[in-house]
């Protein structure tokens, strides 16, 4: 009697939920659900036929397939953000798959399928990046017009004094203004180069690249840069991480070479490493033996135009850039102080095949 009072307490917890909840065999034919997800899916006998009737045109591989090899591995899978349609509305759900085990817990039995409808959660998260966005475009302009304007003032003093220098006939004083103007414009060049980096909206390349190669890369496109220093490279790779999912790692590394190289004043060392985390993340690490970061500056240095470099010789937004690359690609960047010299970067990125298990909408 008790036994079925807990059974019927489990049903009507069961039942009340938000979430829609789905029981399926190993054939994927579909033997319980409750309210929520009947609420939800398209009326069906089969658990996969249910998600495909309401999501038709994804080009990415069909649900057969999907649920069929989470239920021969055994492993747990979830896909965010889903277009689905019924005939009452179109949605966007979080679906969690999770295969289920006999009593043992040796065989796998069947699966159940967990539905969320985020459609209001994720509008409310778009318009609060976008807002954001927004807010943070209003902070980048007026530091735009501080950069551009104060070499703008210098080119047109230096150009009314080279002209005043033609006319007394004093050529060599007149090159060498014509020579601060075109520093610059050099300099101006440099900010809106870096500004149209920061605001680009796409996700980079999808080409494969080898982790430990596109360091190495890297490190010889910097390489000149290096030698005014002297500054070495030792290089601890891990060489089981292979090939991750993003180009644009090559600009975020070549950063932060340079930015090693600019704060160690001669003959240092820069150590590299790349390794993978209990989670199974891959782990790139920059330490140099430079002079280190303020403390105070720890926590701005990511900021847009935020730089401890001298006058002229940065515009701040290297790492902002860097810190973006990242994010777009379920990572982190962070920056630490070592205990006896110099700093260290860190970079953690989920694998790439990781990430797009969590992340299906990146493959289409």
């Amino acid at each position: 009697m008790e036994k079925r009072r807990f059974i019927n307490l489990d049903e009507s917890i069961t039942q009340s939920l938000s979430v829609g909840i789905v029981a399926f065999s190993n054939d994927l034919r579909i033997i319980e659900t409750n309210k929520a997800a009947e609420d939800l899916l398209i009326e069906s006998d089969n658990i996969d036929e249910a998600l495909s009737l309401g999501n038709p045109n994804s080009d990415w591989p069909d649900w057969k397939s999907q649920l069929t090899s989470m239920l021969k591995l055994g492993q747990r899978c979830r896909y965010e953000s889903i277009s689905y349609s019924n005939d009452k509305k179109n949605f966007l759900l979080d679906i969690v798959c999770v295969p289920l085990k006999d009593i043992n817990g040796e065989n796998v039995i069947g699966g159940t399928i967990m539905l969320e409808d985020v459609t209001e959660r994720v509008e409310m998260e778009k318009r609060l990046a976008s807002s954001e966005r927004l807010a943070a475009i209003g902070r980048v302009a007026g530091k735009v017009a501080h950069e551009l304007n104060n070499p703008m003032d210098g080119i047109v003093r230096y150009i009314n004094l080279a002209q005043r220098m033609i006319k007394s006939q004093e050529t060599d004083k007149a090159h060498e203004y014509l020579e601060n103007c075109k520093n610059g414009l050099h300099r101006m060049s440099r900010v809106i180069d870096e500004l149209l980096e920061f605001s680009r909206s796409q996700d980079g390349s999808k080409e494969y690249r080898d982790l430990n190669h596109t360091i190495d890369d890297a490190i010889k496109t910097m390489q000149p840069h290096l030698e005014l220093t002297n500054t070495t490279i030792e290089k601890n790779y891990d060489a089981t991480i292979g090939k991750v999912k993003c180009d644009s790692l090559f600009q975020v590394f070549c950063n932060l070479i340079k930015n090693a190289a600019d704060a160690i004043d001669s003959d240092g060392k820069i150590i590299i490493n790349t390794s993978k985390d209990e989670s199974a993340n891959v782990v790139v690490e920059f330490i140099d033996n430079g002079h280190g970061i303020e403390e105070k500056h720890l926590k701005s240095i990511f900021e847009p135009f935020f730089t401890t470099k001298k006058h002229g010789r940065g515009t701040g937004l290297g790492l902002s850039i860097c810190q973006d690359i990242i994010n777009k690609y379920g990572g982190s960047i962070t920056a630490y102080n070592n205990a006896d010299r110099g700093s260290t970067f860190k970079i953690v990125l989920p694998l790439a095949q990781e990430y797009e298990t969590l992340h299906p909408e990146l493959e289409r």
